[in-house]
């Protein structure tokens, strides 16, 4: 099944862009979630990013489109699970509340539904600065 129904365009990037902290998801609570540092996803417009929650660090390579008019995020991630080798999949679509809901797959391991917020640093450094007026 294909998920994305647009293709994807700067805007839906730029939606995505930046550092969203990983709340809640059905497997783990907050202490297992945060137990190396606080749990992230990290996406920039170039198609790459970054995730770490419990004892995993990896690296993330995403495509950007649409779902049923909602931005949406599929990616594949490679990296470290306290010490092996770890990869996997995941989606996340933006909710009209603004926070990032969808699902990763651990593979030959677990899966299960994640929340995430946009951080504060996040929405501080995508601020565009104020524009100059011309005299």
């Amino acid at each position: 099944m294909l998920l994305a129904t647009m293709p994807p365009t700067r805007t839906t990037a730029a939606a995505f862009s930046g550092t969203w902290r990983i709340t809640e998801t059905e497997l783990w609570d907050t202490d297992a979630l945060d137990m190396m540092q606080p749990a992230f996803i990290r996406f920039d417009d170039e198609m790459v990013g970054s995730f770490g929650m419990i004892v995993i660090s990896a690296e993330i390579d995403c495509r950007f489109g649409v779902r049923d008019g909602k931005p949406l995020v599929e990616f594949t991630f490679s990296g470290d699970d306290d010490g092996h080798p770890c990869t996997g999949r995941g989606w996340g679509v933006i909710d009209a509340d603004g926070k990032l809901r969808g699902r990763i797959y651990i593979h030959l391991g677990d899966d299960s539904e994640f929340v995430a917020s946009r951080s504060a640093a996040s929405v501080r450094s995508t601020r565009r600065p104020a524009r100059l007026r011309r005299r």
